[in-house]
């Protein structure tokens, strides 16, 4: 190896400054991409069940503020879980699905996306399967006939 060849670590100056400047362009981004989608997230709100208009309700309370940083995340996993839900039904179905294959998942939930991270994704399963035990429970105390 030649010695006229070094890499130079970047100061710690440099280091803040790079973080910083990341930041604030995340912020931006963020800040457009909400702004842009801000009419879909509320279509997509409109579509949820109530368990999960619950949580985003919680979440526009607690973060009224920020929600340019997580509303469209949160969104995601919520209009999944209904999707993964509303096309499995029951908690064991859920469950099968999330063990699964990628190639499986696909051929048990068609119109899954593709843009799930593990987080995304474990949480949408999560809140399959809550949707699914909360009508479970209402089969269970209605005697098994679907309620209103």
């Amino acid at each position: 190896m030649s010695s006229d060849h070094f890499i130079i670590d970047p100061t710690v100056e440099e280091q803040e400054q790079k973080h910083k400047d990341w930041c604030e362009q995340n912020k931006k981004d963020n800040m457009e991409r909400y702004e842009k989608n801000k009419s879909k997230y509320k279509e997509d709100y409109e579509g949820l069940p109530l368990l999960l208009k619950n949580r985003m309700d919680h979440l526009y309370k607690e973060n009224p503020d920020d929600r340019f940083d997580w509303e469209g995340y949160e969104m995601f996993i919520m209009t999944q879980a209904t999707l993964i839900y509303d096309t499995l039904k029951t908690k064991e179905k859920v469950e099968e699905f999330k063990l699964a294959e990628y190639d499986i998942q696909k051929e048990m939930v068609p119109e899954l996306s593709d843009g799930h991270s593990g987080n995304t994704f474990g949480g949408a399963c999560f809140y399959a399967s809550c949707l699914a035990d909360i009508k479970q429970e209402s089969l269970t105390q209605t005697g098994g006939k679907e309620s209103e």
